[in-house]
């Protein structure tokens, strides 16, 4: 099923697929599934939350899968280095240091 942009279930939401089991009705609680992005540009870093986008389910299996996402846009320079990394957790304030990848040039 897709998601709406602010229409997704909160964590701790009971969901229920009607039919979802061989044997009756699919239900489990709503996981928290905070994630975010560091999107790096040679010097210029950016941090961007992740979205709930889809939430799969295999019927008759008894299995979910969650889909996130997250869209952002750059100007692509020549020879310019980029990096992005998925981190767990809600998106930080301000950008450790720690995320920084140092890219050497070849």
């Amino acid at each position: 099923m897709m998601i709406e942009a602010g229409g997704e279930p909160k964590p701790g939401d009971g969901v229920r697929l009607s039919h979802g089991l061989r044997g009756g009705d699919l239900a489990f609680g709503m996981p928290a599934l905070k994630m975010h992005v560091h999107v790096q540009l040679e010097e210029r870093q950016y941090v961007f939350p992740m979205h709930l986008d889809q939430i799969g389910i295999v019927a008759g299996e008894g299995r979910v899968f969650f889909s996130l996402r997250c869209v952002f846009e750059y100007r692509i320079r020549k020879e310019e280095r980029r990096t992005v990394t998925l981190y767990d957790g809600a998106a930080p304030a301000e950008i450790p240091g720690s995320y920084r990848v140092v890219h050497e040039r070849g």
